[in-house]
């Protein structure tokens, strides 16, 4: 027993010695070298979740002894387990707290108790989200909520409504309140919209039902110091916009608006009244009218130009898949991928509001560079006529393509050159509005592929005798009519270049006659002036022919090498041509594109 005992008191002293020379070993590290002052800033700089606080604890004493002293490391506690959330406030000693709250069907009694403790520190809580899942919280809990929060900044509740039915949240004492978000809300029941005020931030998402007009007005018109507004579905409905009396927001900054349609994203923005173009953020759910376009855009159009803003200098167009596109908008000279843009569209395509018709609203006339991401081609078969909007942009100095875009881009700078080729109507007669492309000087069958990598002997004796300057061709030259609806009529948009009222336009195609017949290539040229005329740089990106679903039957190096040699012989020479993954364009291609630009980057295609 008395050898057991001395074993124990030795072991502890061996512990205590292995302790020291750790602490001693800890204390050689550079970062120990750091004044505590210092220390605790890096803390704080780093640990953006609770556990980052525990886990710097088990670092080594210093570390523990430093960080247990930071009353900010321990603002937002662990809701887990009762004991937890005790210490995490313990050693928070005062300091404004930051509570998430999540109810669920994992709940256990435990966390309740935890939440509940939480909660009861409402007059040191800051920061507050209160998330309800699959459960809902019992009255016991929520009347913790039914308390003034006198420094309360912050406050997120997601199915809002469960609460503004049973309580008045925080008594209505929310003097330091700035930001509120609202999902789920129900105005039927008009509670919780008194902490509404003074606001800075404010987002309302998929209320239980639509704001009146007055309640939308009175919202506005308490918070006039207002930056940012998101409002998802809230757009007063049976009121005509002539009705409407904006509300001074001078100091708004940034607007996200998302509807059903654009029409209803448009009537939301008449309630403001702005003294500078805001970062400007729309969304539709379904398609809009033809008539609902031009008129939205009127709108639109008049905040983007508040107070003489700029015009946009960059712009982007994606497609998103299932007949969606996103168009994004910037005021720098290049596009930021790291940004939303100061101005973004989600919109649908259908076919009584097509890809053409939206086109020719695209606020981005002096825009200088324009990126299309697999956009628009996907459908440009069946709406050749989105690419006459493009005549507009004539400051375009950039130019940027990749995936399925990349086919229909290069076939819009060389629109002015369509007599090379010959529009042909679908195996199925006219009715059929799949239109494909035949080269003059070969056609591939609609279902046959274009070129693959094993046939980079054929591609290369295909561009050289194009570049020999053959004349001969057969094809005919297609005619081409333009049918136009128009909706109504705007000078507005007739000054900016635009399809005059609301018009939107549809090429048809028609074969003449006698098909061995052809047109005189000038004449055709005249009709088609050049796209973009000031280009200097032109980008085509991960081109993959195996994954397009175009069917094309001109090959994307013919087209390409004819409208680089096009624009070397109009004195209109790129100074940059970036070719990079585009299955098709091998390295021979490349060496013949070279002499006709000033510099060419080209980066082969991946292998399969």
């Amino acid at each position: 027993m008395l050898d057991f005992a001395r074993d124990r008191e030795e072991q502890r002293r061996v512990d205590q010695e292995i302790r020291t020379l750790n602490s001693r070993r800890s204390a050689l590290a550079p970062i120990s070298s750091l004044p505590t002052e210092l220390l605790s800033m890096v803390f704080e700089a780093c640990c953006f979740e609770s556990g980052g606080a525990i886990t710097i604890t088990h670092v080594c004493h210093h570390w523990r002894a430093t960080a247990v002293g930071i009353p900010g490391l321990w603002r937002s506690p662990l809701l887990s387990r009762l004991e937890c959330t005790k210490e995490f406030i313990r050693r928070a000693k005062g300091a404004p707290l930051d509570i998430t709250v999540t109810f669920d069907d994992s709940d256990t009694a435990d966390k309740m108790q935890a939440i509940e403790l939480a909660l009861d520190q409402l007059d040191h809580i800051e920061v507050l989200r209160l998330y309800v899942r699959t459960r809902r919280p019992d009255m016991h809990t929520m009347e913790r909520l039914a308390k003034p929060a006198p420094l309360l900044k912050d406050v997120e509740i997601y199915n809002v409504n469960i609460f503004t039915r049973k309580i008045a949240l925080f008594d209505g004492v929310t003097p330091a309140l700035e930001c509120v978000a609202f999902i789920y809300y129900n105005f039927a029941h008009g509670r919780g919209l008194n902490i509404i005020q003074n606001l800075k931030t404010l987002a309302l998402v998929q209320p239980m039902d639509r704001p009146s007009k007055d309640e939308m007005v009175s919202l506005l018109e308490g918070s006039p110091l207002l930056e940012f507004l998101d409002l998802d579905q809230c757009t007063p409905a049976g009121y005509n916009i002539s009705d409407i009396t904006p509300v001074p927001l001078h100091y708004l900054q940034d607007v996200e608006v998302h509807e059903k349609l654009l029409i209803q994203c448009a009537t939301m923005l008449v309630f403001l009244k702005l003294s500078k173009r805001p970062r400007l953020h729309l969304s539709t759910l379904l398609p809009s009218s033809a008539s609902d376009l031009h008129v939205s855009w009127q709108i639109i159009d008049s905040v983007l130009a508040i107070d003489g803003a700029p015009p946009f200098k960059s712009g982007k167009v994606v497609w998103e898949g299932l007949d969606r596109f996103t168009i994004s908008a910037w005021s720098t000279p290049d596009v930021d991928h790291a940004t939303r843009g100061d101005f973004s569209l989600l919109f649908h395509r259908s076919t009584q509001c097509t890809v053409s018709h939206w086109c020719q609203y695209l606020p981005l006339s002096g825009a200088k560079t324009l990126e299309l991401d697999g956009v628009i081609s996907m459908y440009s078969s069946k709406d050749l006529g989105w690419l006459m909007p493009f005549k507009r942009f004539q400051s375009i100095t950039v130019l940027r393509a990749s995936r399925v875009a990349v086919q229909e881009m290069i076939e819009v700078l060389g629109a002015h050159l369509m007599h090379e080729w010959d529009y042909m109507e679908g195996e199925d007669g006219p009715e059929e509005e799949e239109v494909r492309y035949g080269s003059r000087v070969g056609c591939r069958g609609a279902n046959e592929s274009d070129e693959d990598d094993e046939t980079d002997s054929e591609d290369a004796e295909e561009l050289s005798d194009l570049e020999e300057g053959s004349s001969s061709g057969s094809f005919s030259a297609p005619v081409v009519t333009t049918s136009s609806r128009s909706i109504a009529s705007s000078s507005r948009l007739e000054s900016s270049g635009r399809t005059p009222a609301g018009t939107f336009s549809v090429l048809q195609v028609h074969l003449p006659p006698a098909a061995q017949k052809k047109s005189s290539p000038s004449n055709n040229s005249a009709q088609r002036p050049m796209l973009f005329p000031n280009l200097l740089e032109l980008t085509v990106e991960r081109y993959d022919l195996r994954t397009n679903v175009m069917r094309r039957s001109v090959s994307l190096v013919t087209v390409l090498a004819r409208v680089v040699e096009d624009r070397a012989t109009s004195m209109k020479c790129l100074d940059t041509l970036c070719i990079k993954r585009c299955s098709g364009v091998m390295k021979p291609h490349a060496d013949r594109l070279q002499k006709h630009v000033g510099t060419l980057c080209w980066t082969p295609a991946k292998k399969q």
